[in-house]
């Protein structure tokens, strides 16, 4: 995330309020835009929050206190959501912070596409990219916090692995086969019958071009589907064999 002019000028918004004049001027404020920003990376939010620092748009950025479980409330109205924790995937916060708030802004990573679509898939209104101008950045949120984030742009349906043929959904499988879940695992985060489960991994083995798991998993490392740590227990297992 980069900052740009910071002397980018404000517009008015709903709920403003006139507070007095100076020098013939009408000084025109409003309260703080509450921007919950959720990520796995410590770093990403304390970025954000520098960033934002130096902008004169008035956005209070808000980090979450702990895990949001089940009947929590978030006091804020957008949402920027690190897609890097969709990798797993499991959209169940994701869900409840598009329920809980005005919106959700999803921070893209380049080198996975496919997950910002997944967070357009669930409910997220606009993509800001990791590296992009903090002005885009502010644009995204005044955007979704006045409901005027129909025009925002949003990435086309990507994934990884679609140029050899896969399907999004086999390929949301083979990332969670990569991960090292089992079938009945994969089942029930997906809310699919096993047999579906077995149906896709199927299909999806013939366009891969491989008829064994361990071959699948180190196909979809090679590939960029996975986390280091799935890397790692590929490495020591290579290392028995």
């Amino acid at each position: 995330m980069t900052q740009d002019n910071p002397r980018r000028p404000t517009t008015a918004h709903k709920g403003e309020v006139n507070t007095g004049r100076a020098a013939n001027t009408l000084v025109v404020t409003r309260a703080p835009i509450r921007l919950l920003v959720v990520s796995t990376q410590e770093i990403i939010a304390a970025g954000v929050a520098t960033v934002l620092a130096g902008n004169p748009a008035p956005i209070e950025v808000r980090r979450l206190a702990g895990p949001l479980g089940d009947g929590a409330e978030v006091d804020v109205d957008v949402v920027l959501y690190d897609v890097l924790a969709l990798a797993n995937g499991d959209t169940a916060e994701l869900e409840r912070l598009v329920a809980l708030s005005k919106g959700v802004i999803a921070l893209g990573r380049d080198l996975r596409p496919d997950l910002a679509a997944r967070a357009v898939e669930h409910g997220a209104v606009a993509v800001a990219s990791l590296g992009g101008d903090v002005d885009d950045l502010v644009l995204a949120v005044e955007s979704v916090y006045e409901g005027v984030s129909a025009d925002l742009r949003v990435p086309a349906q990507e994934w990884l692995a679609q140029a050899e043929g896969l399907s999004a959904r086999e390929a949301s499988i083979l990332e969670l086969v990569a991960q090292g879940l089992t079938n009945a695992e994969i089942a029930e985060r997906l809310y699919l019958s096993i047999n579906t489960v077995k149906t896709y991994i199927r299909t999806a083995y013939r366009k891969m071009g491989v008829d064994r798991r361990s071959q699948a998993v180190g196909w979809a490392i090679d590939r960029g589907f996975t986390s280091s740590a799935a890397e790692e227990r590929r490495e020591r297992e290579l290392e028995l064999d």
